[in-house]
């Protein structure tokens, strides 16, 4: 099992480290994802705002 958690963290971290090698793609990632994430967040918020109660 110790193998196995070694090995993941291992790959995780030569994935992260792939990711971060290209900084401005990464960090254009990072901003384009919060920013998708808080719109979603946005519209939820609305949609409830107009229907008080959802039936299902």
């Amino acid at each position: 099992m110790r193998r196995l958690l070694d090995f993941v963290a291992a790959y995780a971290m030569l994935n992260l480290s792939a990711a971060v090698q290209y900084r401005a793609s990464f960090i254009s990632q990072v901003v384009g994802m919060a920013l998708n994430d808080s719109i979603m967040i946005f519209f939820w918020w609305l949609f409830f705002l107009r229907f008080q109660q959802v039936g299902g």
